[in-house]
């Protein structure tokens, strides 16, 4: 993979903020961190949500490397999957922010490239989402 211009983002997010829940996010961060590293990605800024769900876009550090972005400071960023980005057609909308801005989005786990076989993915992983996002609000009531 090739860097591009700009600072490397590294996004991190977990739904719920429970005891031990540190763990998993610290895990998410040293996974991005490394996947950044092999692949030659450098001037990397962190950026982690906790407590936050997927549909709620109103993150403070989503929020902030949005700012970054349209300042120009952020070239690419990476996602342990589309769905620590957004669920429910924000992860969309969020993609076209970043198309328009130039900034190329990776997700480790998944085919993330702008081909038609990665866009297709995209939105079959975006639909999955949705699903487990609506399961587990029906299984909360």
């Amino acid at each position: 993979m090739k860097q591009t211009t700009g600072n490397t983002a590294l996004y991190c997010r977990l739904a719920c903020r429970v005891r031990g829940d540190d763990a998993v996010i610290e895990y998410q961060r040293m996974a991005l961190r490394s996947f950044a590293e092999k692949h030659g990605f450098g001037n990397i800024v962190e950026y982690q949500d906790y407590g936050y769900g997927g549909h709620n876009l109103d993150r403070p550090a989503l929020t902030q490397m949005l700012a970054d972005i349209k300042a120009g400071e952020i070239g690419t960023v990476i996602v342990k999957n589309v769905d620590r980005l957004a669920r429910g057609g924000g992860d969309t909308a969020l993609t076209r922010v970043f198309e328009e801005a130039g900034v190329k989005l990776i997700s480790t786990t998944a085919i993330s490239d702008d081909t038609p076989p990665g866009i297709l993915l995209h939105s079959i992983m975006d639909a999955i989402a949705k699903f487990y996002s609506n399961e587990l609000a029906a299984e909360a009531n």
